[in-house]
């Protein structure tokens, strides 16, 4: 049984930790924040104001803007085609899921052992790992392949620019 004072310990530690969880959301709010705008102007205001030029050095400051390639996972057929077709069938994963309970799992690993005999459909997902498809843009990028506003479409990926400001 708890006693007046163990219930008023717990409301004044339940009441600090309140204060924290909304610090906590609050600066994580402003975290956000500071982000889009460092983005801003890290990949919009000053790739635009050093007009094509990669690196600058002024006082106390190097900056330097370079731009890589991201990209979503690959799902899509006809972009999947394209990785085969371009010698690239490597990078393709397929993942076979089918899903039971924790006191089955011994069931699980038998059925994956033969699926194909006992006709059990399973999900199966063929794809390229974002991070898999986003190093095969930038390592074609890097081997001065030209990357096109049609690959980048196809590939579900897109350029990004950034700015990294040193000081000296």
């Amino acid at each position: 049984m708890t006693t007046k004072q163990d219930r008023e310990s717990m409301e004044a530690v339940a009441a600090q930790m309140m204060e924290y969880r909304e610090q906590i959301e609050q600066l994580e709010e402003q975290l956000k924040e500071a982000q889009a705008g460092y983005d801003y102007l890290s990949e919009e205001v000053m790739p635009e104001l050093m007009g094509g030029v990669t690196r600058m050095d002024l006082e106390g400051i190097t900056i330097k803007t370079d731009s890589s390639y991201r990209c979503k996972k690959i799902t899509d057929p006809a972009a999947l085609q394209w990785i085969v077709d371009n010698g690239h069938s490597g990078r393709i994963k397929s993942d076979v899921n089918v899903a039971y309970g924790m006191k089955d799992r011994d069931k699980a690993e038998a059925l994956m052992l033969k699926l194909q005999a006992e006709g059990i459909p399973a999900k199966t997902e063929v794809h390229v790992h974002n991070q898999t498809a986003t190093g095969l843009l930038n390592e074609m990028a890097g081997d001065g392949l030209e990357i096109t506003p049609e690959l980048l479409n196809l590939l579900g990926g897109y350029k990004k620019t950034y700015t990294k400001i040193v000081k000296k």
